[in-house]
């Protein structure tokens, strides 16, 4: 097998491949009953805070120790 009919083979079949990979993508993402599941991923970067450890919730004073948060600089302290 030369060069020329490898690519011709590759060109014929593997654009058939990924004609076939996209196709069925598209079905995969459109198909029925799908939009709800989309609609609740999309949701979650805007629900994080709520799921919050309670480290991360807790308040200012509530919190002890000498070392200054990683989002202080040397003009906070």
């Amino acid at each position: 097998m030369d060069y020329h009919s490898l690519r011709a083979f590759a060109d014929t079949w593997g654009l058939l491949l990924l004609a076939g990979l996209f196709i069925g993508m598209f079905i995969f993402v459109f198909r029925r009953g799908s939009s709800a599941q989309y609609r609740r991923a999309a949701r979650i970067a805007l629900d994080a805070p709520e799921h919050a450890p309670a480290s991360v919730k807790a308040k200012p004073e509530q919190t002890s120790g000498t070392t200054p948060s990683r989002h202080e600089t040397k003009d906070d302290q």
